[in-house]
């Protein structure tokens, strides 16, 4: 048993050994070898064809997984397709949820008027910027009442006053344009209405408020709040927010002069809540 192993183990190294002796003989001392090759390959040759016939039909040809081939055109289509209606739909959603907040954000403002919140997309904007007004896709249809019905942004930012209304869409006026004339509002200066000034403003053609505060203004500075309080507008759009102090002037008489900067320009809103009071959809019916 130990001399059949013995064997069996030094025949491979004898293999080796003949194995880099033949590779580096010279080719024509080497040629003899051929006659072993001949006979395989006889045998072996007929079947050799067929079978790498059969492997290629099983494999996929290279031109059909290509990058410029039709299917992965094809695919890549419905790959982009796919993503595009997947990234709408989360923005579908991201309204929808701002929507929501802009429209329960409102509720605080001016609780004792009976308002009812419209969401409504801006579609158009005057072709005549002396005109300024904004067309919203919200009419007659969706009892939307000029004069009294108000224009806002993220539920607190006025936005305007409807002031023209058909059937299914209605044109807002900007609180910041010149031809919305003097706005009142109040410098809010603590966290209460009893350290609160009044001011008249008027927009002008930077989209800025520019006005003077009452005589006895005082504590007033930049980034304070200003918000709309102007019986000439309806109470559903009290309270609401005009803007931010962007700077304080004092005349030659003593009297404060701001200028009051939105923080939501009413010409870049590409949607609004309408608050619209219930007594005049009562009226209109």
């Amino acid at each position: 048993m130990s001399t059949h192993r013995d064997s069996g183990g030094r025949a491979l190294p004898i293999a080796i050994l003949l194995c880099a002796i033949l590779a580096l003989l010279p080719t024509q001392w080497s040629r003899w070898t051929a006659w072993i090759a001949d006979p395989v390959e006889f045998v072996v040759q007929p079947i050799a064809h067929p079978v790498m016939r059969l492997t290629r039909t099983l494999l996929p040809t290279r031109d059909e997984y290509s990058a410029e081939s039709p299917a992965m055109q094809e695919v890549r289509r419905l790959y982009d397709e796919q993503t595009l209606a997947l990234r709408q739909s989360e923005l579908q959603i991201e309204q929808l949820r701002r929507q929501i907040r802009d429209l329960q954000s409102g509720v605080p403002v001016a609780p004792e008027a009976r308002v009812r919140q419209l969401w409504a997309p801006v579609t158009a904007r005057s072709s005549n910027l002396s005109d300024g007004t904004i067309r919203i896709g919200a009419g007659s249809s969706a009892d939307v009442q000029p004069k009294v019905s108000v224009a806002t942004a993220r539920g607190v930012h006025l936005v305007g006053r409807v002031i023209d209304v058909q059937t299914r869409t209605s044109w807002v006026l900007p609180f910041n344009h010149p031809k919305a004339g003097h706005i009142e509002g109040v410098v809010l200066t603590g966290p209460t209405l009893e350290g609160s000034f009044g001011c008249q403003l008027l927009g002008r053609a930077d989209g800025q408020l520019g006005g003077d505060l009452v005589g006895d203004a005082v504590g007033i500075e930049p980034g304070q709040i200003v918000r709309l309080r102007d019986e000439t507008w309806p109470a559903a759009a009290q309270m609401l927010v005009l803007g931010r102090i962007t700077s304080v002037d004092r005349k030659e008489n003593g009297r404060l002069v701001i200028v009051v900067e939105p923080q939501i320009p009413p010409d870049r809103v590409s949607e609004v809540v309408l608050r619209i009071p219930e007594s005049a959809q009562e009226g209109a019916s």
